[in-house]
């Protein structure tokens, strides 16, 4: 009965599972006792058969070791050795090495590959990652083909095509609070000059969508995230799109912020909380999620203010010393700005030596706290071209700062974008208080 029912197996397998079982059965004797580092090289055109020692582009633009005779024959446009629909250029080359470990079941291979990868298997393929919408045409597999017996192939470096969503090398830039005002005119240059992704981003997904029409409208090909900085969860699904897709982030300009207006008749002690609360204390989160993921040569903007400047101008000279010392550390920076908030609660902060301004002393702890993570990277990311400043992009006519002021929007970005756009291999400006597009003592 057992010798019947293998029959009955044997008659049901496609002519494509057999031909599959042949090839394996051959690659397993030419295999058997073999270890040996193989560097697969594309040829100059696909072969419907090249030799293993050789390899050819996939239809999924990856390149894959010919493991198995023949493509795809369900996905559109891709015959037998078909052509890789995207720029070969595009994947590095896969090393495989050929395990002398004996010999293993694919069953037990691949019962080991989807714990970490989910991959899709074709009986005349290779396997390969799912996410790429062609693979709709593809033919699912639960389990690998039965009783496929032969050298394991373990894969050192896989390839881009091989990881979810297939990462991008595009460089990318973000910048926040950019819906509108300087954000968006920072987004609108950042769009005709650098050479990548531009994200806008906006806490409301109608105004950030609408902001990005009007671009559009001008022949831009801006993008959209939505974000809100004072959102940790917010914030950290930006940082894993990031990471996902581009494997990184090369600009970020840090522009959202607030202000209240001066006739505004919220009790000061609430201005003081929420301004710094939006200012300083979420653009550092921002920075604590983002700025282990900017690459070599990356450049960050902290948009500041020039009453940061003119606010610790009125502070007392001992919190002028603490906020100009070379050598103050983050955690003394929090808990001053935090002090401020306390102070302000218990309507003392004119008595400690503070000003009467809580845009001001918060755009002060955002500048200050640009000159120390400035030092950070310096001891921490020390030759990778990282520039980071903090600038004032001037007196604007936006929302916040009113309609006499005699700055476009438009010209308001030009210190933003000339910091995000310094040329590689610069080495400053670097921890410096930028305006006008030069470096102004702090």
């Amino acid at each position: 009965m057992a010798k019947a029912a293998t029959q009955s197996d044997a008659a049901t397998r496609t002519s494509a599972e057999t031909s599959a079982l042949g090839f394996a059965a051959s690659l397993r004797n030419k295999l058997r006792g073999i270890s040996a580092h193989r560097h697969l090289h594309s040829p100059s055109s696909p072969q419907p058969h090249a030799p293993l020692s050789g390899r050819r582009a996939s239809p999924f633009g990856c390149h894959r070791p010919q493991t198995l005779a023949g493509s795809f024959p369900r996905l559109q446009g891709a015959g037998r050795g078909g052509p890789c629909p995207s720029t070969a250029a595009a994947c590095r080359p896969i090393p495989w090495r050929f395990e002398r470990k004996g010999r293993t079941s694919a069953a037990s291979h691949w019962a080991e590959t989807k714990k970490t990868h989910a991959f899709l298997f074709h009986p005349t393929s290779c396997v390969v990652r799912s996410g790429d919408p062609r693979l709709e045409q593809a033919q699912l597999f639960k389990a690998p083909p039965p009783d496929i017996v032969g050298s394991r192939a373990a894969l050192q470096q896989p390839c881009k095509g091989f990881r979810k969503g297939r990462m991008s090398s595009t460089p990318v830039a973000v910048v926040t609070g950019s819906n509108k005002g300087i954000g968006l005119a920072i987004v609108r240059a950042l769009c005709k000059k650098f050479t990548g992704d531009v994200y806008l981003t906006a806490r409301d997904i109608q105004r950030g969508k609408e902001a990005v029409a009007k671009l559009q409208e001008e022949g831009l090909k801006p993008q959209f995230h939505q974000l809100d900085i004072t959102d940790l969860q917010s914030i950290q699904t930006l940082r894993d799109f990031l990471k996902e897709k581009y494997g990184g982030l090369n600009v970020l300009v840090n522009n959202a912020g607030i202000a209240f207006k001066v006739a505004d008749t919220t009790p000061f002690a609430i201005q003081a909380e929420v301004t710094l609360r939006t200012n300083f204390f979420a653009t550092r989160d921002i920075c604590r999620e983002l700025l282990p993921l900017m690459k070599p040569n990356g450049r960050v903007v902290n948009v500041s203010s020039m009453c940061g400047a003119s606010a610790l101008s009125q502070c007392s000279q001992d919190l002028q010393q603490k906020f100009r010392s070379e050598t103050i550390t983050e955690e003394e920076l929090v808990k001053l700005m935090e002090k401020f908030v306390e102070d302000t609660k218990k309507g003392v902060h004119e008595k400690e030596g503070w000003p009467s301004t809580a845009y001001g002393v918060s755009k002060t702890g955002l500048t200050v706290l640009s000159r120390i993570q400035a030092r950070q990277l310096n001891e921490t990311r020390k030759g990778d071209g990282i520039l980071l400043n903090a600038c004032c992009p001037g007196w604007v006519r936006t929302d916040m700062a009113g309609p006499r002021a005699p700055k476009s929007p438009d010209e308001g970005a030009e210190t933003p974008v000339y910091l995000a756009l310094l040329p590689p291999g610069a080495d400053g400006p670097h921890g410096q208080y930028v305006s006008e597009k030069k470096v102004q003592k702090w």
